[in-house]
């Protein structure tokens, strides 16, 4: 039987490899919005489709891409602020944050600095810090602000789902 040492060598080993292999995804997602970019930019599609009449969107529907529109504008819309705009380094640097981190950053931040700052919370803090970091951010409060709850009490019923509010 293996001792809590060893259990704790293979964890570590095992949650390092599926952290580099999250970091490469996002690397290879970015990276793939670079080069789409570029091929919508200089309309390379048309020639890959063989059609001068193609649509961007249908090079994103071929089966061996595959990626959905709003993902790929999404994409773009990352690389060109945190990187043109904000100055936040390269593909690698970005690769740390989650990637719906990054997108709330760009839709958050005022400037570079404030960029910066929020980048380096994306990579450390947890979910639910992230979290209220964003509501703060958001103008709405946070759930341990300390403000007063307005809950309403409401009865459902279990047939059709009709919600009624009841006097407390």
């Amino acid at each position: 039987m293996p001792t809590i040492e060893q259990k704790g060598e293979k964890a570590f080993e095992m949650v390092s490899e599926v952290m580099a292999n999250e970091a490469q995804r996002r690397e290879l997602f970015l990276r793939n919005m670079q080069i789409l970019k570029i091929v919508e930019d200089e309309q390379l599609y048309k020639a890959y489709l063989g059609d001068p009449d193609a649509d961007f969107k249908a090079l994103l529907a071929d089966p061996k891409i595959y990626y959905p529109r709003t993902k790929v504008l999404a994409g773009l819309k990352i690389l060109d602020i945190l990187l043109a705009k904000f100055h936040l380094g390269t593909i690698k640097d970005v690769i740390a944050a989650p990637l719906e981190r990054l997108g709330e950053i760009v839709k958050y931040a005022k400037d570079e600095v404030d960029a910066q700052e929020l980048f380096e919370k994306a990579e450390i803090l947890s979910s639910g810090d992230w979290k209220t970091i964003i509501k703060e951010r958001q103008g709405k409060p946070a759930p341990d602000d300390g403000h007063q709850h307005d809950d309403e009490k409401v009865c459902v019923c279990k047939k059709c789902g009709r919600r009624k509010k009841v006097d407390a």
